[in-house]
């Protein structure tokens, strides 16, 4: 009985103590309402005068002199001319996410062709930066190497690239002598179409005949691949020429 009648006279103080906390809280907005002093804004008729009080009073405190203020003016300014050099500095892009981007979009548009002519006008349609033509021909070679069987789909779009654009023709000729150096490492039947690819090329006049000069038929500078790679090469241009 006497526990409860405590808790009950602890109940009543702790009300009456929230109570009086409310009245205070009500008074002191009353009084800031009455006073005006919320939201309101009062011009000084002294500014200047209350400013230059108070950069002399800085100056007292902090211990600045005119040499200190003209130094971080200085830094400041040379950190403007900073900025304004790097807003103009190029920026280019290490990660190649623009050629990885490039090569998928390539890759897409062969897939999806109907025919050698629509991927021939897609891919010469593409936007890309001057030098890139040779990411579009790595990946018609690719595309054709990892086929099961040769397509003359492949050749027919290498050759169309050559006659309407000589950059594709040039860069064709360097993956010509680029492939046939790396040539040990491609499988065999990626190796056939690899021929038959360059072949076509070859037959129909798209890659200059020049190119087999980098071909030596020499036992130290020639592989088993390199052999494989020669001999279907000549007989996809017998079987073409006649």
């Amino acid at each position: 009985m006497r526990q409860l009648q405590t808790l009950t006279k602890r109940r009543r103080i702790d009300d009456t103590y929230v109570k009086s906390c409310k009245n205070q809280i009500r008074l002191n907005l009353n009084q800031n309402r009455d006073n005006n002093v919320l939201d309101t804004f009062k011009v000084d008729p002294n500014f200047s005068e209350n400013e230059k009080r108070y950069e002399d009073f800085k100056k007292t405190i902090l211990d600045f002199d005119q040499d200190d203020e003209e130094s971080l003016e200085g830094d400041h300014d040379h950190d403007h001319n900073h900025d304004d050099d790097d807003e103009g500095m190029k920026v280019r892009d290490e990660t190649e996410t623009d050629i990885v981007e490039l090569r998928r979009t390539i890759y897409l548009t062969i897939m999806n062709s109907l025919d050698y002519e629509e991927a021939g006008h897609k891919l010469l349609k593409i936007k890309q930066d001057p030098g890139h033509e040779k990411e579009i021909c790595r990946m018609v070679i690719e595309c054709c190497m990892q086929e099961k069987t040769y397509r003359r789909f492949y050749g027919l779009l290498g050759e169309k690239l050559c006659v309407n654009n000589k950059v594709y023709k040039e860069t064709l000729e360097e993956c010509f002598v680029q492939r046939y150096a790396l040539v040990h490492q491609v499988q065999t039947n990626n190796l056939r179409n690899l021929a038959k690819f360059f072949a076509h090329l070859l037959g129909t006049g798209g890659l200059s005949w020049q190119v087999l000069c980098y071909i030596r038929l020499t036992e130290e500078d020639m592989s088993s691949s390199s052999r494989i790679f020669i001999k279907i090469l000549f007989q996809e241009l017998a079987e073409n020429l006649g």
